[in-house]
């Protein structure tokens, strides 16, 4: 999978960079994009997703609330959300919930990151150079889990509000 002018920080967490590059990215939750950190880990909001299996392409987004005044852990990114686009998805996997939690931890990214298909946790992720059944992993609070294969993603920032 190529990433499209971003990369995932190093650390575990939800961090990501927006330098392009195409190396495998290690779990976390932050991306670098347009400039800017994205710190996706309890900043902002998972709002859904959208699959168009004609085109084969799924967009995950996620959205500021309106209270948040640091959103994405970056004091020059004002952007009021983001949104990965993965195109020529091949594999796409929605896991359960857990029915323990309050649905509002469905909002929250855990982490992310390349992964063997069906890893359980953040510690068994390892990139799986040129493995079949490498899928890019976004565990959530909530416990869901959305696994995908696809031939690129890109994180796109939704345009800022003007004011």
């Amino acid at each position: 999978m190529t990433f499209l002018h971003f990369r995932i920080h190093d650390e575990p967490g939800v961090i990501l960079d927006t330098h392009a590059t195409s190396t495998p990215p290690a779990p976390t939750s932050a991306a670098s994009a347009a400039g800017h950190l994205w710190d996706l880990h309890n900043v902002a909001d998972f709002a859904g997703l959208a699959y168009d299996p004609a085109r084969a392409e799924l967009v995950l987004e996620w959205v500021v609330p309106p209270t948040v005044t640091n959103p994405w852990g970056d004091e020059s990114n004002h952007h009021p959300g983001c949104q990965l686009h993965f195109r020529g998805v091949t594999y796409l996997a929605v896991g359960p919930r857990d029915p323990e939690m309050p649905a509002s931890e469905d909002l929250t990214l855990e982490w992310c990151g390349m992964a063997e298909r069906g890893a359980s946790s953040a510690t068994t992720w390892e990139f799986p150079h040129a493995s079949s059944s490498a899928v890019f992993r976004l565990a959530f609070h909530g416990g869901m889990t959305i696994e995908v294969v696809a031939s690129e993603v890109e994180l796109v920032a939704s345009p800022m509000v003007k004011g």
